[in-house]
């Protein structure tokens, strides 16, 4: 909270104009933005709170009903009226909240792991949610709470393979690909209907901690732990214009620590992280050499 100390946060989120926040002391924290203090908060009632999701604002969600047909949305379907937000917790749990104009109710749990949630992430048509943790992802059906896939994610060769994998990002493309970034420093692309991964891209020694992708999901970029952003296309890699597969095509090096925080606009990448730089960064035809200078960097966060 501005200007007292506390428990980390777990996550920021927008929701319209309105900026919900969850910490390691399990509470969800409306802010309002007038007065720069808390306008209200609730625990989530599942421990530390590692991430934070909400549903997309217009949901589109319908399930679907014998022969592939859509089920008509009944008064108790829990997307045909509300937004939905969401909570991934230590204690294994996402928690589902309906976000009313004074606060949040809760609403249910979606199907216990045993492992602490670390990062989500809302399909965009609304009717499905990917979850990461220790060595694994976990797709949940929206509508019935219901974990329909489990990606496992591999650990490293020789020494590494010891060490457990967190997966500390995700997002959801439109085409349901999953990205997922992890502490093995990898990138991964995800066929969430099957579960199968499409495509691995290891870009860091050491942890990739941030996603985010453009609004139509054909342009992503990465934020490590080295300070780096990289930037990935789904485009044609060779003569073959059909054949498109998801392509590194751009390194930043705008930041001297952990990048924690992506926005991926059309054509720029806002960054942040713990070295209190802000920088938004031009995506141009031509990458130039110093990515420093090309970069326009705001003035250091106060600490």
């Amino acid at each position: 909270d501005p200007g007292r100390e506390g428990p980390g946060h777990g996550g920021l989120c927008w929701v319209g104009q309105r900026l919900f926040g969850a910490g390691l002391n399990g509470e969800i924290t409306e802010y309002d933005l007038d007065l720069l203090r808390p306008r209200f908060s609730t625990s989530a009632y599942g421990g530390p709170v590692w991430a934070i999701s909400s549903s997309p604002q217009k949901p589109r969600w319908r399930s679907v009903g014998p022969r592939g047909r859509p089920r008509p949305r009944g008064p108790s379907s829990p997307l045909s009226r509300c937004l939905l937000f969401q909570a991934g917790c230590e204690d294994g749990t996402v928690k589902m909240f309906e976000i009313l104009d004074e606060g949040l109710r809760f609403q249910r749990n979606l199907d216990r792991q045993k492992g602490r949630v670390l990062s989500l992430s809302w399909h965009p048509g609304g009717g499905l949610i990917a979850a990461g943790m220790v060595d694994m992802i976990r797709i949940f059906d929206a509508h019935t709470g219901h974990a329909t896939r489990r990606l496992l994610v591999e650990r490293g060769a020789g020494a590494l393979k010891s060490r457990e994998v967190v997966v500390w990002s995700l997002v959801f493309l439109p085409d349901h690909t999953v990205v997922s970034g992890d502490s093995a420093g990898k990138v991964q692309f995800w066929d969430g209907h099957t579960g199968t991964l499409i495509r691995s891209h290891l870009v860091s020694k050491w942890d990739v901690l941030a996603l985010s992708a453009t609004q139509d999901g054909c342009s992503l970029v990465a934020g490590t732990s080295e300070g780096t952003v990289v930037q990935f296309q789904f485009i044609s890699s060779n003569v073959d214009q059909d054949n498109k597969d998801w392509v590194r095509t751009r390194t930043f090096k705008n930041h001297s620590h952990d990048v924690r925080a992506l926005v991926h606009l059309e054509g720029a990448v806002v960054s942040g992280g713990v070295d209190t730089q802000l920088v938004v960064r031009p995506l141009l035809d031509k990458v130039e050499k110093n990515t420093r200078e090309s970069a326009c960097a705001g003035s250091p966060s106060p600490h």
